[in-house]
């Protein structure tokens, strides 16, 4: 076989395409072959498996933050000014259908309403229930929530707790029968009569009577001067010469 020969095998060697293999002198020939008659055994049981690698945790635990309060309700009944006057219910207005009632109005004595919704009819500043003088009503210091008509009034202390005029539980009824008649008549300091009524009971036109003071200008001299029983005379008014008297029913 001549060299070219040989060269040349080898060159179809290296060009062929599903060739086999056969000696062919000093180099292995080509002994064609079809391509498309290659091998293809096993292809018809190759599985193609994809493996889902997205291992990646759904991170997404966002809570709902939106805790913001529904503000279109309707307001509660007490809440609203029905009668215009500027405050509601829940403001302290104690008449929301009248706007002359409210906290800060005028409280008229003697009508039978409370204006100014303080609990009484008047104006009752210190709230011990009674409306003031100066309103027309009855308690005489609307400072001192322990001074009314009908409080404890401890003698000796020159405060008039009862507003009955007098330091002390002073003499005040109306069983005269000549009582709230516009004249003092029982004999006390400012009488208009001297004993026609008994002491201390035209309260109305005379106020409450001191059962025991010393106002009378004779007082302490020695000899009772208020002209009540067992006096030497009626110089002073009753109860008045307490000192030389004694305290006076």
């Amino acid at each position: 076989m001549s060299k070219f020969t040989q060269i040349l095998g080898c060159i179809l060697v290296l060009s062929g395409c599903g060739t086999t293999m056969t000696p062919y002198g000093d180099c292995i020939g080509p002994q064609s072959v079809d391509c498309d008659t290659l091998d293809t055994a096993g292809s018809d049981t190759e599985t193609e498996i994809i493996t889902d690698t997205d291992t990646q945790e759904d991170t997404d635990t966002q809570e709902d933050t939106d805790t913001q309060e529904d503000t279109d309700a309707d307001p509660k009944p007490e809440d609203v000014d029905d009668d215009g006057d500027g405050l509601s219910e829940s403001e302290g207005d104690c008449d929301d259908t009248d706007s002359d009632i409210h906290l800060y109005a005028t409280d008229n004595y003697g009508d039978g309403v409370d204006q100014n919704c303080d609990g009484v009819d008047g104006i009752d500043i210190d709230g011990d229930g009674v409306a003031s003088t100066p309103s027309g009503g009855d308690d005489c210091d609307d400072t001192n929530d322990s001074v009314y008509p009908g409080a404890y009034d401890s003698d000796g202390d020159d405060i008039d707790q009862d507003c009955d005029g007098v330091d002390g539980i002073g003499l005040c009824d109306d069983t005269c029968e000549s009582a709230e008649n516009g004249t003092c008549e029982d004999g006390g300091l400012d009488a208009s009569y001297r004993r026609v009524c008994t002491f201390g009971s035209d309260c109305a036109d005379c106020g409450a009577r001191s059962t025991c003071e010393d106002t009378c200008e004779y007082a302490n001299d020695g000899t009772c001067d208020d002209g009540g029983e067992g006096s030497s005379y009626r110089i002073c008014a009753m109860g008045t010469d307490c000192g030389d008297c004694g305290e006076r029913p």
